[in-house]
């Protein structure tokens, strides 16, 4: 099949033939969706490195060939939805870390012994120490405040949030201001 121009094959039939094991092919998809890609990358370029997400739609785009089953859709719907749907997620992910305040992020030259993963003790001890701070946290707060706090730390919109908990985003913002305020006062936030 090396004597074929790939330029004249379907998307499906290039994707039968990568599935197969002739990896090599997915060169000539990719090249076929990158203009797609850097467009899908481009629209969210504020908030995180284009290449980054150029590589998470790559990365999609192989994805969407592994698991792409030829009865549901055509190829180029199904790449294009999995490329959107890559691009966003990782375009989401990095928000939400930039939403963790920088006093809970510490560098790593900020610690003179890093504890060693494969110790047990140094696993309970942190397990501890975490449980310990979430509890101090839960404590000073209400459970909807708490509620609220740990939904946004873990990257949700406060649309989001006032979704899953059936309030209006007023609220959730009320109560993220109430949870700072409260945290800081403790120099837990």
């Amino acid at each position: 099949m090396k004597d074929v121009s790939y330029d004249k094959i379907t998307d499906e039939q290039l994707v039968t033939l990568i599935k197969s094991g002739d990896y090599e092919l997915f060169g000539v998809l990719r090249n076929r969706y990158m203009p797609y890609i850097v467009k899908s990358a481009s629209r969210y370029n504020s908030a995180m490195e284009t290449e980054d997400l150029i590589s998470e739609g790559v990365l999609s785009l192989f994805l969407a060939v592994k698991s792409y089953e030829p009865e549901k859709a055509s190829f180029k719907a199904f790449a294009f939805m999995c490329i959107e749907r890559g691009i966003l997620a990782q375009y989401r992910h990095s928000k939400a870390l930039k939403r963790i305040p920088a006093e809970l992020v510490s560098s790593i030259d900020d610690f003179d012994n890093i504890a060693d993963s494969n110790n047990p003790e140094s696993l309970l001890i942190e397990k501890e120490s975490y449980n310990s701070f979430f509890g101090s946290v839960k404590m000073e707060l209400s459970d909807f405040e708490y509620r609220v706090l740990r939904e946004f730390i873990c990257g949700k919109s406060y649309r989001e949030i006032a979704d899953e908990l059936g309030k209006p985003p007023k609220s959730v913002d009320n109560a993220l201001k109430r949870a700072r305020e409260k945290l800081s006062v403790l120099k837990l936030y």
